[in-house]
């Protein structure tokens, strides 16, 4: 998130001239030292140099001086930052995000494998760019807001809530699983999937074939605008450029994707984050943190001001709302559902003693079916009984790994 810089233009050496630099100069090209290259820059100086004929400098007017750029005001605390990085730094390729539940704050955010800003000054050496460069796991690219990948069970937060919006949802029906879930003529294997279960067991247990079930009684249409309402398929409107805005596949996507229509397949396969389905880890952790504080979908806030030389606020950016999201009364039995996920169900390594979580965990297959990969995720908020912080974690599998949103 902070990027790094180049230099562009170095100490000229020699003989003064007009133009002569007296000190490197540098410009931010990645992340916030991008966006805000103007504002931490300053201003430069400038200065009359009188020579002799050699070119000595015999003497120096000031005619403006140089002034000092602001300071970046980030939301991020430090204590929570460092967690955060430490416990990405053994993963190969992994985002994790947390948020204030109730302002969109970032309270940290990590990418992995990422790279160390300072190697990039004075000059960055070509053995370190090499390395970089032809990094397979891609060190430039921010995982949090434009790594996008299929969220896989996770999901099953959205199509729960599609569900309850749709009048469907009863957390009482029981469904018989005897290891397949037929749609349309095509057989879904779930070979552990082998006993009646009802909406909490369902969840708990990350049970595909109930939520194929609930999907195709809720349509197309309302998990799509419910998915929609709750950030899937656009942009946060983050800070740092570059931000993806996953994707939400609709008849039209189908048509122009696949020519086709988006069939009851597809639609099984969205009911639980699978297809054509990508989000990204600041999506997840926002529709987290908007079904724990009854509603309000923030934009997430990196950046809260700009401060001059001596600390004061010269420019402050606010909370922003993106909507308020009318929740259904039946949004409880997912929240107390969620915490059995943590408490007895595939999230249990998760649970920390003394505080009360809700999370989802999901595994998503990527690439050929005869070699794929997996992304892993879990998201959540806590404490789960009074909201305070929601979060993602995603790690993306390489093909020698077995992951899970559980483990």
């Amino acid at each position: 998130g902070l990027g790094y810089l180049k230099r562009t233009a170095r100490v000229s050496g020699g003989m003064h001239r007009p133009g002569y630099v007296y000190e490197d100069d540098y410009a931010g090209v990645n992340g916030l030292e991008k966006v805000f290259n103007s504002q931490l820059q300053g201003q430069n100086g400038a200065a009359r140099v009188v020579t002799d004929e050699a070119g000595f400098c015999e003497s120096i007017q000031i005619l403006s001086p140089a002034t000092t750029g602001l300071t970046v005001r980030t939301t991020i605390q430090l204590p929570i930052q460092k967690i955060v990085e430490q416990s990405l730094r053994s993963q190969r390729a992994a985002a994790a995000v947390l948020l204030d539940v109730h302002s969109g704050d970032v309270i940290a955010m990590a990418s992995c494998p990422g790279f160390d800003p300072n190697r990039f000054i004075p000059m960055l050496s070509s053995t370190y760019w090499q390395s970089l460069s032809q990094d397979k796991h891609t060190p430039f690219l921010s995982r949090v807001d434009r790594g996008r990948q299929p969220p896989g069970s996770i999901f099953k937060v959205i199509t729960s809530l599609a569900a309850m919006r749709a009048g469907v949802f009863d957390p009482d029906r029981v469904l018989d699983c005897d290891g397949t879930y037929q749609v349309a003529g095509f057989a879904f294997k779930f070979p552990e999937e082998t006993k009646s279960v009802n909406y909490r067991d369902a969840l708990a247990t990350s049970c595909n074939s109930y939520f194929i079930d609930l999907g195709i009684k809720s349509g197309q249409e309302a998990i799509a605008r419910t998915a929609r309402e709750f950030g899937v398929g656009e942009k946060t409107g983050f800070i740092l450029p570059g931000e993806s805005e996953g994707r939400m596949p609709d008849p039209a996507f189908m048509q122009t994707t696949h020519h086709r229509d988006l069939n009851e397949i597809d639609l099984a396969n969205i009911s639980i984050g699978q297809g054509d389905v990508l989000v990204t880890p600041l999506q997840a952790a926002n529709w987290m943190a908007a079904l724990a504080n009854g509603g309000t979908l923030y934009k997430p806030r990196l950046v809260s001001g700009l401060e001059n030389e001596q600390g004061l606020v010269a420019t402050n950016f606010p909370t922003t709302l993106l909507r308020k999201i009318d929740l259904p009364l039946e949004r409880e039995f997912l929240k107390k559902a969620l915490v059995e996920v943590v408490e007895d169900g595939t999230g249990s390594a998760a649970h920390v003693r003394g505080v009360r979580i809700a999370a989802k965990t999901g595994t998503a297959q990527v690439g050929a079916k005869g070699r794929p990969r997996q992304i892993a995720w879990i998201n959540g908020y806590m404490p789960a009984q009074e909201p305070r912080y929601a979060f993602a974690i995603m790690l993306e599998g390489d093909f020698d790994q077995d992951l899970h949103g559980g483990t």
